[in-house]
């Protein structure tokens, strides 16, 4: 009696762990692996590099109507135009890229010197001009053959920059600093220009070793970000077109909506305020950006030492390569390269898997109840036996076919021949 109780209650706890993790496994647990693999080579990152000010206010007389108009946008605290004033239709009548050429910093002006690991380059050569909503930047070109696989890592490697910020021509806007906006992005993705953004300051020599993370997660069913799922962009199936990137991105997804929303409501997109969005549009428009399971970030460590030294200064100041005055409030450097030829990656690996989960359940059995499947496959030989030998008996009765109760069954038995020796 004690062990068949004792057999029962361990037979109980049993089913209990592995009804638990049966449940646990409905609800696709992952675990958050981190490799650390050494390359011999690596991409380099994308470069986007803004002037923390976008307007400057040398290239427009400050009582000219179209400047007037563009402060309006960008100036914080700047009075609205008086859309009655004759000035006015200066600016209705002026085409909007000549409004962005006449106010906005010069790139030209803003870099004034380039160098593509350790060899001096035009900067045209190695970076496009680009127009954001609302100034102009740098985006370092995604073809250039000495960047698409790194061999070295270093500050003697990769992007080395020389800029001129200009403060003279600052004005007032959102924020009161100088220097520049640098993103450090996949080179196949579009930045995000409102986040993850690296403020640098003149009169600083600026490091910026970049350190790229490979994220992958597990598609659906898993819930890769929190209680949503992600999407394997990979797949043959997956078809999500965007018109501003050839790779899709999160990012450019919720950017082209958010154009597309701007349109559909006021019929038309400005170049200075085609991001000021004063509703949600997540919320209203259900834009539906699906997250990617596979992407790839920079981690960025910044070390700085004062630009350029006292005597660097008197130096090129006597060969008028340098102002005399306005140095360290203008002029900086700025370099970017790989920290170390090392690729992490973040992967989900699933809790449960058919292996994993075959293996927990012959645990259970064999901790619980000291069985494995042979003797599950014993126990269940002898229920089909008895099964068979129950049904059998009451089909046919107690002593199989012929019997009845009560009924003697006679079976004659044939003497053998047996010599008997004379």
């Amino acid at each position: 009696f004690l062990w068949a109780v004792g057999v029962l209650c361990m037979l109980g706890a049993m089913i209990y762990t592995l009804v638990s993790m049966l449940s646990a496994y409905d609800e696709y647990p992952f675990n958050t692996v981190t490799k650390v693999m050494a390359k011999t080579s690596l991409p380099f990152p994308g470069i986007t590099i803004c002037n923390l000010n976008d307007v400057d206010s040398i290239l427009a007389p400050v009582d000219n109507a179209i400047f007037r108009d563009v402060k309006t946008y960008l100036v914080f605290g700047f009075p609205e135009v008086n859309e009655s004033d004759p000035e006015y239709s200066q600016v209705l009548n002026t085409p909007i890229d000549r409004i962005v050429n006449s106010s906005f910093v010069a790139n030209e002006e803003f870099v004034i010197g380039c160098e593509l690991n350790g060899v001096g380059k035009a900067c045209g050569e190695i970076f496009d001009y680009i127009q954001s909503s609302s100034s102009k930047c740098l985006s370092l070109k995604t073809d250039l053959p000495d960047l698409q696989e790194m061999v070295y890592a270093g500050p003697f490697s990769g992007i080395r920059l020389y800029h001129y910020i200009n403060q003279p021509g600052y004005v007032i806007q959102q924020h009161v600093s100088a220097g520049i906006k640098l993103y450090v992005h996949d080179p196949d993705e579009l930045p995000d220009l409102h986040s993850s953004v690296i403020l640098l300051s003149p009169g600083f020599s600026n490091y910026v070793a970049a350190r790229p993370i490979q994220y992958k997660f597990l598609p659906k069913p898993y819930m890769a970000f929190g209680d949503e799922p992600c999407v394997d962009t990979d797949e043959s199936s997956f078809d999500y077109k965007l018109r501003l990137s050839d790779k899709y991105s999160y990012t450019a997804c919720n950017l082209e909506c958010t154009l597309e929303e701007v349109a559909n409501r006021c019929g038309c997109r400005g170049v200075l305020n085609s991001e000021q969005v004063y509703f949600n549009v997540s919320a209203e428009n259900k834009c539906g950006c699906p997250r990617p399971c596979k992407y790839t970030e920079y981690d960025t460590r910044i070390s700085s030492a004062v630009f350029p030294s006292e005597v660097a200064t008197m130096t090129l100041q006597a060969m008028a390569f340098l102002p005399k005055t306005g140095v360290r409030e203008n002029y900086m450097e700025i370099r970017i390269y790989l920290d170390k030829l090392l690729l992490e990656e973040v992967v989900h690996e699933p809790v449960y898997t058919y292996i994993s989960v075959m293996g927990t359940i012959g645990g259970q059995m064999g901790f619980f109840m000291g069985a494995s499947l042979l003797t599950v496959a014993e126990v269940l030989e002898f229920c089909l036996c008895f099964l068979f030998r129950f049904m059998r008996r009451t089909v046919y009765g107690m002593s199989g076919p012929g019997s009845h109760p009560g009924h003697t069954r006679i079976i004659p038995v044939k003497p053998k021949n047996v010599d008997v020796a004379s």
